[in-house]
């Protein structure tokens, strides 16, 4: 996914997506932050940063969402989790030249195996 300058086009007020600040110094503060107004704030929003990113990109999650629909919301948690270990859905991606081409979609059983949900291929219906 290719970053987008923010002085092309800024992300909808609240959506927590990838930023940068990348200009004659180089690219830096790799974060993920979401717009509120003119500040930009961390996910939680008990913080705002001291500085303007240059561009933004969506989350993957999101990007697989808009690739694939709705029902890849599925393969997402939206909760944040300290360890891996808690996840309780695992989503698998297949990249070709083109970009990612299948989506499977793996529930996480309480004794730790998985359990196929759903698998789609691009383009293909559900």
């Amino acid at each position: 996914m290719e970053w987008i300058k923010l002085t092309d086009k800024r992300p909808a007020e609240g959506t927590i997506v990838n930023t940068k600040i990348d200009d004659s110094n180089g690219p830096r503060n790799h974060s993920k932050l979401k717009r509120i107004g003119t500040l930009w704030f961390v996910p939680d929003g008990s913080n705002y940063v001291y500085y303007k990113p240059t561009h933004w990109r969506p989350l993957f999650d999101h990007y697989i969402i808009d690739i694939f629909g709705e029902r890849a919301k599925d393969c997402f948690t939206t909760d944040p989790i300290d360890d891996l270990n808690q996840a309780r859905t695992v989503a698998g991606y297949w990249i070709n030249q083109k970009g990612i081409d299948r989506l499977s979609c793996f529930k996480v059983l309480d004794n730790g195996s998985m359990e196929l949900m759903f698998k789609m291929k691009f383009g293909e219906p559900f």
